[in-house]
């Protein structure tokens, strides 16, 4: 049998799911895994998970990942010089190394068109929906109450638990570039796991979402709570099996456009 290829991601976060980047960096993790590559990853360790350097790595989800925290910690904290060299390291690596290189996996079209880059593919996000995490299921449907409930900031396993028994989802961004420049994860979570997302359009949304279809996508807060609020019922379970039926994050989807990119990325080296 011949050696896989490997694949080494770097990601400046938390494994294995303190930020929405170490989700993204666990789901490319398992895409070219998919399609026949040996990946690692290499990034922040939380408590528990850590290991000696120049051990085989912790295993999360399948996957070998490597502790990097101490050369991270040069680059974090409050102080205005750190935020500023991370700023500038930031724009070095979009502005100049990226056109140098010219392989770019952006995650939607607003940054695509920042950056001209010879080989580059969209994408947004990937998931692994057959992971029991990402199960959903189909309720009854109940009528709406007027009771509110702050939760404030819980742990993410919790919140997927929370948002499964959820009959909707519901966000709104400010239109500007900083929503147009990144995806909401929450939309991404809430789609894999099959529940209706009431929201406005930003960034890519409406390539995924369609208004009374799998959720509501309208520029009016008030309007669109109204609609969703007075949906039945029997409409609400209604459209879970329609989100059900099209998880567009999930992996299957992306393996053709990932190893196009590894095709091209073979034949430019």
């Amino acid at each position: 049998m011949s050696k896989l290829e490997k694949i080494v991601l770097v990601v400046g976060c938390s494994l294995p799911d303190r930020m929405a980047s170490a989700t993204r960096g666990i789901g490319l993790e398992k895409l070219f895994q998919s399609i026949g590559f040996d990946v690692v990853i290499v990034g922040k360790l939380e408590n528990g998970l850590c290991h000696e350097r120049g051990a085989s790595g912790a295993i999360i989800e399948g996957g070998r990942c490597f502790d990097i925290r101490k050369p991270f910690l040069g680059w974090e904290g409050r102080k205005v010089i750190r935020n500023l060299l991370r700023i500038l390291g930031t724009q070095l690596r979009m502005c100049v190394l990226t056109r140098w290189v010219g392989n770019v996996i952006f995650t939607l079209r607003y940054l695509c068109n920042l950056v001209t880059a010879r080989n580059e593919i969209i994408l947004p996000w990937v998931i692994d929906a057959i992971d029991l995490k990402w199960q959903s299921f189909v309720g009854k449907g109940e009528e709406v109450n007027d009771t509110i409930r702050f939760l404030g900031r819980i742990p993410h396993a919790e919140a997927l638990d929370l948002m499964r028994s959820s009959d909707f989802l519901v966000f709104f961004r400010p239109d500007n570039s900083v929503s147009n420049a990144s995806f909401a994860t929450k939309y991404i979570e809430a789609a894999t796991l099959a529940i209706p997302v009431t929201t406005n359009d930003t960034s890519d949304l409406g390539l995924y979402l369609k208004d009374r279809h799998n959720g509501f996508l309208t520029p009016d807060i008030s309007d669109v709570l109204q609609r969703a609020v007075m949906f039945t019922p029997k409409e609400r379970v209604h459209m879970k099996p329609i989100c059900a039926s099209n998880s567009p994050f999930d992996i299957p989807h992306w393996q053709k456009t990932a190893s196009d990119f590894i095709s091209v990325l073979r034949r430019s080296a």
